[in-house]
């Protein structure tokens, strides 16, 4: 194993007006936004907590970001990588293959679905 490391992003405080007083774990403003580690060894690579997982950017579009859900309440206000939202996964890498094993969410829209799952 060459390594380990840690990465979390805390919101210390958190703006609870902000969405209509809701401030739930998969909003923008959730005071856990990120928490994984990354351990590696040789050609491979394995993240394992809450994290982004991004395949591919095109200007001000995420056609292949499949993986984590976008809370769409800010949507004309933020840069993608702060309204898309992370989700508790295993995103393993070795060589040309991924495999990611990730919690479902679905996408936040303002006003809707809120404490609703997948199912």
């Amino acid at each position: 194993m060459d390594g380990v490391t840690w990465h979390a992003e805390i919101k210390a405080t958190t703006d609870n007006a902000k969405l209509g007083g809701y401030n739930g774990e998969y909003t923008q403003n959730a005071g856990l936004r990120e928490l994984y580690t990354d351990i590696t060894g040789g050609d491979w690579m394995a993240r394992l907590g809450k994290q982004q997982v991004v395949w591919g950017t095109a200007d001000g579009m995420k056609l292949l970001d499949i993986i984590n859900p976008t809370d769409y309440a800010e949507m004309a206000q933020n840069q993608m990588e702060d309204s898309r939202l992370p989700v508790w996964a295993l995103n393993l890498e070795a060589g040309n293959t991924q495999i990611v094993i990730s919690e479902p969410k679905e996408n936040v829209f303002a006003g809707l679905n809120r404490g609703t799952g997948t199912s």
